[in-house]
C-alpha cells in the first residue's frame, strides 16, 4: 500500500476549499445582483402602471368628450326650438375648442386635470339630458322692474291739479 504525504492531503483540501469558497462568492454577487435590480425594477414598474393607469383615464376622457359631443350633435339635428338649438350649437363649439386643445397637449394632462375635464363633460351630459323635454338648457328669469321703476318715477297727480 502506498502511503499519502501529508502535503498531498494538504494541497487536496486547498482545492476544495477553494471550489466552496469560489460558489459562495458567487452565490453572494449573484443574490447582492438580483436584490439592487429588484430594488430599480419596482419603481419603475409601478411608475409605468401609473403611466398605463392615466393613459387608460385620458382615453376614457376622449371617448366621453366625443360621446358628448355626438349627443349634442344629434340634439342639434333633432331640436324644434331655436334657443335650444343655438344652446346646443355653443356648446359644440366650446367643445370643439376644447377637443383640440386637449389633443394638442394630451401628455402634459395631470391626473387632476383628467379627472376635473371628466367631472366637466359628466355635468354637462346631465344638463343636456335635464334639458331633452324642454325648449332650453339655461333657465329664462323674468325680470320685474316696475317695483323698482315706480320707487324711482314719481306718481302723478290728476290732470287737473296741474294748471
Amino acid at each position: 500500500m502506498a502511503r499519502v504525504k501529508y502535503t498531498d492531503l494538504q494541497l487536496s483540501a486547498e482545492f476544495k476549499r477553494d471550489y466552496i469558497q469560489r460558489l459562495a462568492l458567487f452565490s453572494f454577487f449573484f443574490i447582492l445582483v438580483a436584490e439592487v435590480s429588484l430594488a430599480i425594477s419596482i419603481p419603475w414598474y409601478l411608475g409605468r402602471e401609473n403611466a398605463m393607469a392615466n393613459e387608460v383615464a385620458r382615453l376614457n376622457l376622449f371617448s366621453e368628450f366625443d360621446g358628448l359631443r355626438y349627443s349634442i350633435n344629434a340634439g342639434i339635428k333633432n331640436s324644434k326650438s331655436l334657443l335650444y338649438t343655438a344652446e346646443l350649437k355653443v356648446a359644440k363649439w366650446d367643445l370643439d375648442k376644447t377637443a383640440d386643445h386637449l389633443r394638442a397637449h394630451q401628455k402634459q394632462l395631470s391626473d387632476e386635470e383628467i379627472a376635473e375635464m371628466r367631472k366637466r363633460v359628466r355635468s354637462m351630459y346631465g344638463a343636456i339630458a335635464r334639458s331633452r323635454g324642454s325648449s332650453s338648457i339655461s333657465r329664462e328669469n323674468v325680470l320685474t322692474t316696475t317695483k323698482f321703476v315706480d320707487s324711482v318715477i314719481p306718481k302723478e297727480k290728476g290732470k287737473n291739479n296741474g294748471k
